[in-house]
């Protein structure tokens, strides 16, 4: 139901706003989703004051209201987490302190459709102007926020911000030089578009960069391959000792001395070998033996507990 809520959110906030955004056309404001219904008369104020009003207090500002009053409830009482099944979609990835953000960006995707639906019929630069006011106070809350536990989030998500702002200044400015007849620049345009294009491939790299670098199918499979390249290297560090023959010569007596050092050395070590089984063997019999005893014990003490008991009977029965 939360999923369905968030990704409906938008849709229906801009089915609202569309009942009530006018344009004014021959000095009469009609409705902009239809021209056939004016907005001077009584259909218009029923939808707007029966359907679309409602929507927008109850679905558009009534539904994230209603979330962040649940959850900081819980993170009051200090019980977020332990409700992380039903709201796990909404702060995980956020630090604790920041647990309301995704609700900020459902709020914050339906203030982008309000500004853009009821700005249109203004023209596009009034269009442009609102969703360049809301992108700056978007990043300006996003900077001091910082929501994300990890950095690289945090930067991604601030150039995605900042790379939108520049778009649209660089569209508002392409645009513009459209309108501006005899005194168009074609070189100003290329230079604009071009500016747009490098701009949003440098970000799709950027993108591509961090989703190699930190993503978890990278790391397995960056995992994967280091440890068949370390188990390929130890087998053929196996087949050359393996396949390694030593050959001494009869008149170097260096080389005889390391090899009776290391034939000592595998003496020893067999020896030690040796004797912790010895050991092990020892304390496994001490085991047994303790064991017997203690089972030894507690049958003689039954049989005690037994023959006391026949005795008693029979002299009550006496």
């Amino acid at each position: 139901v939360i999923v369905t809520l968030t990704l409906a959110h938008p849709v229906i906030t801009k089915s609202a706003v569309k009942l009530m955004a006018c344009r004014t056309i021959a000095g009469r404001p009609f409705l902009d989703a239809d021209f056939n219904i004016s907005c001077d008369g009584p259909m218009y104020t029923v939808w707007v004051k029966a359907v679309a009003i409602p929507m927008i207090i109850l679905f558009t500002f009534g539904v994230p209201f209603a979330y962040a009053l649940a959850m900081y409830r819980h993170v009051l009482n200090k019980t977020l987490h332990d409700h992380r099944d039903i709201y796990g979609f909404f702060f995980s990835g956020f630090r604790k302190e920041i647990w309301w953000f995704e609700l900020w960006n459902t709020l914050r995707k339906s203030l982008f459709t309000i500004a853009a639906v009821l700005f249109a019929p203004a023209g596009v630069r009034m269009q442009t102007w609102g969703a360049l006011s809301l992108l700056l106070f978007f990043l300006a809350v996003f900077s001091v926020t910082k929501p994300y536990e990890q950095d690289y989030l945090n930067r991604l998500e601030r150039n995605a911000l900042s790379i939108n702002i520049v778009t649209l200044l660089f569209g508002l400015g392409l645009f513009t030089n459209s309108q501006a007849g005899e005194q168009k620049s074609d070189l100003f345009a290329i230079c604009i578009t071009i500016s747009i294009v490098f701009l949003n491939v440098a970000f799709v790299l950027n993108v591509l960069q961090t989703l190699y670098k930190y993503s978890q199918y990278c790391k397995c499979k960056k995992e994967n391959e280091e440890e068949i390249s370390t188990e390929n290297k130890e087998k053929k560090t196996r087949k050359r000792n393996n396949q390694s023959v030593l050959v001494v010569p009869a008149s170097s007596s260096v080389v005889t001395e390391e090899l009776h050092l290391l034939t000592s050395y595998k003496l020893q070590q067999n020896i030690r070998s040796a004797m912790q089984q010895k050991l092990k063997q020892k304390k496994n019999t001490v085991k047994t033996v303790e064991e017997i005893e203690k089972n030894h014990e507690v049958d003689r003490n039954n049989r005690k507990k037994r023959l006391e008991r026949r005795q008693t009977e029979r002299r009550n029965s006496v």
